[in-house]
């Protein structure tokens, strides 16, 4: 009787003289790093996909990051490029409190009215995740409604980032245990071709730990 030429013997002398090909993936950073000459607030990314919480000394009242999920989408971007942060300080100190941004209060706001060119496209979607908490997307205009659609300024961008930080607050029904004005971003983080999340410091580091979930 013949020998079937599937067999299980013939199937890996198959697979042996053809390895499987690997796909080459663009290399993501590990350490996201407020550059020179910012204060160094870091953010590593475990490998569990947060954000960690770290505590900072160097901003006095001491601010503490809020810890979230890393955000991946859903399918590999093989082209994907991220482009460096957005960065908030005020007076060369990281972060612009939410409650700052929202109220349109941009005195000592670095950079206040240069264009902001890194996203594009004329929208960027928001995504805040806390950890424990339930994930959050909104669009965000990136360039104003103008003839030449000129990219959005440092200042209005802010505004619309408290914006959305203030509705996730809301929408998870911690607006009691998180205080806008003790809220701040420091950055906006490239993490898919569309995607971009903000990096949350809180001053109250107690409440930090309600937010363990």
């Amino acid at each position: 009787m013949a020998q079937d030429s599937n067999t299980p013997d013939r199937l890996m002398e198959r697979s042996s003289s053809n390895p499987p090909r690997s796909i080459s993936r663009p290399a993501r950073p590990n350490v996201l790093v407020v550059p020179d000459p910012l204060v160094q607030l870091t953010s590593p990314l475990s490998p569990a996909n947060n954000l960690q919480a770290n505590t900072t000394a160097h901003v006095t009242p001491p601010r503490s990051q809020i810890p979230q999920r890393l955000y991946a989408p859903v399918r590999i971007q093989r082209d994907f490029c991220p482009a460096e942060p957005v960065l908030f300080s005020m007076n060369g100190v990281p972060g612009i409190s939410v409650a700052q941004a929202i109220a349109e209060d941009y005195t000592g706001l670095d950079g206040r009215d240069e264009g902001i060119s890194s996203f594009g496209s004329s929208k960027a979607t928001c995504r805040i995740q806390f950890t424990g908490y339930d994930p959050y997307a909104s669009k965000v205009n990136t360039r104003h409604h103008d003839v030449d659609w000129t990219p959005i300024t440092r200042c209005k961008l802010a505004k619309e980032v408290g914006k959305r930080v203030e509705e996730y607050i809301e929408g998870q029904g911690l607006q009691g245990t998180l205080a806008l004005e003790k809220i701040y971003f420091t950055r906006l983080i490239h993490l898919s071709k569309g995607s971009w999340q903000p990096e949350l410091w809180c001053e109250d580091l107690v409440n930090i730990s309600e937010l363990d979930g």
